[in-house]
């Protein structure tokens, strides 16, 4: 398990001096890791209580194999689970069940956006704003691990009970955003963590990743017309004498 990803870090320093950073070539590397490597890392996103912080564990070895087949998981359990619940929340109802295509198209807007739009941005204020070096990837690598809570979390919130689904999403929005924030505030030294400037920066972060979680909540809405009542027709007229 561990070579893959001792593999991926001496690839890297090769990739990085011979490819330019527009060159598919260049990235290949950080898609050299094993099954072993991905699964130390799901857990650590789960276990943010322990061990070291992620980029302190990772940062050498930072990978987009995770990050894009989890946001891609993601996207499809949201769209697939949503629908099934609404499938759930409609029998017996008057309101046929009709597949919602547009779950897997927002699903895919909201997530890979977030995933991959959003760390460069995080990645590139940190730079500029509060002189922290923090490579982009490696920012890149901790949001997408970040995302993986909500593959379990779907699976539960199917269960057709708005307090269910939002007590399910908002455990999981926790858990994502205590450990993207711990992952993120241990790339601060002591006089950064003291600046102003760094705690709005990092709320901001956080409140974004809670926004998220907030949205993953809107896939489980659904609209149910109640079965009309039926009308009991009036007693047929007595038969002419």
């Amino acid at each position: 398990g561990g070579g893959g990803g001792g593999g991926a870090a001496a690839s890297g320093d090769d990739g990085a001096a011979r490819y330019a950073f527009w060159n598919v070539k260049y990235y290949r590397h950080y898609f050299d890791v094993d099954t072993g490597d991905v699964v130390e890392r799901v857990v650590s996103s789960l276990t943010p209580f322990r061990g070291a912080p992620f980029i302190e564990r990772f940062g050498a070895r930072a990978d987009l194999y995770g990050p894009f087949w989890i946001a891609t998981t993601v996207v499809f359990m949201m769209a697939l689970t949503g629908n099934f619940a609404s499938y759930l929340a409609m029998r017996g109802t008057a309101t046929p069940f009709e597949y919602d295509v547009a779950k897997l198209t927002f699903a895919a807007g909201v997530l890979y956006t977030y995933a991959f739009v959003t760390p460069p941005l995080v990645a590139l204020t940190f730079k500029y704003l509060l002189d922290v070096k923090v490579g982009m990837l490696h920012v890149l690598c901790a949001y997408g691990y970040s995302l993986f809570v909500y593959v379990p979390a779907s699976l539960v919130a199917v269960f057709p009970n708005a307090l269910v689904q939002w007590l399910v999403l908002l455990a999981a929005c926790a858990l994502s955003s205590y450990f993207l924030g711990r992952t993120l505030y241990a790339t601060l030294t002591d006089a950064q963590r003291a600046d102003r400037r760094a705690r709005i920066v990092l709320g901001v972060v956080v409140l974004a990743h809670v926004a998220l979680g907030v949205t993953l909540r809107t896939f489980f809405d659904h609209r149910v017309t109640l079965a009309p009542a039926v009308a009991t027709p009036p007693p047929p007229p007595p038969p002419p004498p």
